[in-house]
Formats: structure tokens, C-alpha cells, sequence
């Protein structure tokens, strides 16, 4: 797995299955398959980026505030 930023959209279709295309768009950074960020980063729509540390939020992704299962206080 590699950590990646995309700059453009792209579209990865996994070559063990190719009924699968994975959208990824602009802005987003999370970490993918190696293969997917060979071909973005060759396509240039990406670029690595260091891993966050464990329990960190990687800048710019939504910190996630909802609860698994939430409790209602009626």
C-alpha cells in the first residue's frame, strides 16, 4: 500500500478485475495499492506522500465525528 495525493481525477481499474473501476478524485489523500499509485503517479494525477502516524487524520480528509452506534437521549 502506498499513501498518495491526487492533483487530478483518475479512474483505476484493478488488473485483476477488470468489471472494477475505482473513481479517486482531486484533493483526495488516502493510501491505495501499489499498482494504483504507480499508474497515478505515471499519469501524473498524484503524488506520494508521507503516511500519517497512527491515529492521525492526514490533512485535508474529514475527520470522522459520527458514532458507530449512536445513542438517542429522548
Amino acid at each position: 500500500m502506498a499513501w498518495v495525493e491526487f492533483t487530478d481525477k483518475f479512474r483505476f481499474v484493478p488488473p485483476a478485475d477488470r468489471r472494477v473501476t475505482v473513481r479517486y478524485s482531486a484533493g483526495q489523500r488516502l493510501s491505495v495499492t501499489a499498482e494504483c499509485a504507480r499508474q497515478a503517479v505515471e499519469a501524473g494525477v498524484a503524488k506520494r506522500i508521507k503516511a500519517p502516524a497512527r491515529g492521525e487524520v492526514p490533512d485535508g480528509a474529514p475527520e470522522e465525528t459520527a458514532e458507530a452506534n449512536p445513542v438517542r437521549e429522548d
